[in-house]
């Protein structure tokens, strides 16, 4: 019999913003701690707020009468990784953003912001008394505000989003004037109905590419209902199309990438290529999943802290297609999307939303904001003749999706 323990820990400073000024400070130290038991090729879990107990451990024991199947787990292992600058105090956090507000305030005085800043430190561990030490600690900052623009009817017209390793006023001051500013100025759309789209690289607008999770899982390509069935190491997109599981912790710095899943699988380099050069090189799984395919598991076991691993849809990163935000743009107008609600992917990899926002990107910056459209694309046009590239630089925080799209 294996113990093994999975386990959280939140440390989370938020300041709630209302009218333009933080108006409470809540403060969370929440660790939750998973009890595994393995056995017999069984696993029992059961969970607890703080750190594990001994009713846990036995009620951990006693769900192995479930029969629950599970994977040996991970052995003789260990590493420990830390993300980001060590936290600042409450007080000083508090004090920083009231200034970033102020300055907000008195230079649009026409918007109103609202919402919360914060500042977190994640820390998820996992360990077992065969030898397994896992531990990956990240701390972050997010700006998470909401943009309405005096008069406006709607209840939010825009918003502003960062996140950093360390606090970064005067990195968010420039990208809230730059949105602030674009969005002062209504400017028709470009004209044709085919326009060049700035996307955020991990598919923001596009509903984070939702399309693939079905398409690229391990489990649904063994029952035959993906849509890339049978193509396992054929090409699929544009040969500069490279699709990833990214947990180097350089991509995601709004999630928690931990370099180890829930079953402790680890990936070379912290990074599997699920697509690769346009090519489908891999598909999403657990160890369940990889053995029956006979692929290397690409640490697709996701769940709660107080429930058995599972696999679950992996969240992908195009990569760099190696020029600049300029040089992909070529001078061009570009719109980017802000906000698109409303869209969906069909099961044949078409996609349409409405976007409620965007604003039209010339020459390096923002400038104006464009009426409300939809928006058009289909998958393998979209990865193919219609893909442009992912910049090496960033934009507004993120590296950007370029490609022809279909406005209407």
């Amino acid at each position: 019999m294996i113990k093994e323990l999975y386990q959280q820990t939140v440390r989370e400073v938020s300041l709630n913003v209302s009218a333009g000024r933080v108006d409470s400070l809540r403060k969370k130290n929440i660790t939750k701690s998973g009890c595994r038991v393995y056995h017999n090729g069984y696993i029992g879990v059961a969970g607890c707020l703080g750190q594990p107990t001994a009713d846990a451990w036995a009620a951990a024991e006693q769900a192995l009468e479930r029969k629950v199947e599970a994977m040996p787990p991970e052995t003789g292992k260990e590493r420990v990784r830390e993300q980001g600058e060590a936290l600042v105090t409450p007080e000083a956090f508090r004090a920083e953003c009231e200034e970033l507000l102020a300055t907000l305030r008195a230079e649009f005085p026409d918007f109103v912001l609202s919402n919360k800043l914060q500042m977190m430190d994640v820390e998820m561990r996992l360990e077992n008394d065969a030898g397994l030490k896992y531990a990956d600690q990240k701390r972050s900052y997010a700006m998470v505000l909401l943009v309405k623009q005096a008069g406006s009817p709607n209840m939010y017209d825009s918003h502003l989003l960062a996140v950093s390793r360390r606090f970064d006023r005067e990195g968010w001051l420039a990208q809230a004037r730059q949105v602030l500013t674009a969005h002062r100025t209504l400017l028709p759309m470009p004209e044709g109905g085919r326009c060049l789209i700035l996307d955020n690289a991990i598919g923001d607008a596009l509903q984070n590419f939702s399309i693939l999770d079905k398409a690229l899982s391990g489990r649904e390509y063994l029952v035959g209902t993906s849509l890339f069935q049978g193509r396992l190491g054929q090409r699929l997109f544009d040969p500069r199309v490279t699709l990833s599981y990214d947990v180097t912790g350089t991509e995601w710095l709004d999630r928690d990438d931990v370099f180890f899943d829930k079953e402790g699988t680890t990936l070379p380099g912290d990074r599997a290529n699920l697509i690769e050069n346009g090519v489908l090189k891999n598909l999403a799984t657990n160890k369940k999943y990889a053995a029956q395919l006979g692929l290397a598991s690409t640490g697709g076991a996701f769940g709660d802290y107080d429930s058995a691993p599972a696999l679950d849809a992996l969240p992908l990163v195009l990569a760099s297609t190696g020029e600049t935000l300029e040089q992909l743009t070529a001078g061009r107008e570009c719109i980017l999307p802000l906000i698109g609600s409303g869209g969906e992917w069909t099961d044949a990899g078409d996609y349409a939303t409405p976007v409620q926002c965007a604003y039209l990107y010339r020459d390096g910056k923002l400038v104006g904001r464009l009426p409300e459209f939809g928006l058009a694309v289909k998958l393998d046009e979209l990865f193919g003749e219609n893909f442009v590239g992912v910049s090496t630089d960033r934009f507004l925080g993120e590296r950007r999706l370029v490609f022809e799209g279909t406005v209407q």
